[in-house]
Formats: C-alpha cells, structure tokens, sequence
C-alpha cells in the first residue's frame, strides 16, 4: 500500500489546546465570584457548548454573567494560545521524519 497523503488534525494532535481554555475558563469564572478548580471546571465543563457553560455558570453563580463575558473570554484564551500553546510531545519528530517521505502533508 502507497500512502500518497497524510492529514493532520490540529487540536489534539499537533497541539493541545483544551488545558489552556480550560484554565482560562476557571480564571473567568473566579473572577465572576465563581470559584472552581481546573479539575472541576473539566469534569463540569468539558464537551459543552459555550452557551450551556454560561448556563450552568449563572445557575451556579445565581446571577447572569456580564453580557461580554464571552467575548473577554475569547480575548483572554486566545491570547493565552499565543503565549503558552506548545507542540504536542513528539510531534516535531513525526513531521521531520515524514519530510524526508515522498507522501504530502496537510492539516
């Protein structure tokens, strides 16, 4: 068997960017009266579209959350991506090595 073309997802394979949203998340929250862990923010959060989190948020906060909350959330996170988001472990050996492969390459 040829392999003419090999294809790379992003998040979760070349990196990571799930534990660093999450910590954002927590610290957004904190911030909001909110106090959780990052492993409770995980368990609770995980998986959930960003209206349920505000959802589950304000019922358990008791009170909405402010109306930007979501877009300083976007800012922060993202600005986290580019400060802190790391190569998966091991993936620069992957790609180096699939280089010197005649097959392409694309995420």
């Amino acid at each position: 068997m040829t392999i003419d073309l090999v294809i790379f997802d992003c998040d979760g394979v070349l990196v990571d960017s799930e534990p660093l949203a999450n910590e954002e998340l927590r610290k957004a929250l904190a911030e909001q009266g909110l106090d959780m862990s990052f492993d409770d923010v995980v368990e609770t959060f995980v998986g959930l579209s960003m209206n349920k989190v505000v959802t589950i948020a304000q019922d358990k906060l008791g009170h909405d959350l402010p109306d930007d909350f979501l877009d300083r959330l976007q800012i922060k996170t993202f600005a986290a991506f580019e400060q802190d988001l790391k190569p998966v472990a091991g993936i620069r050996d992957i790609l180096n090595q699939l280089q010197d492969m005649p097959q392409k390459i694309c995420v």
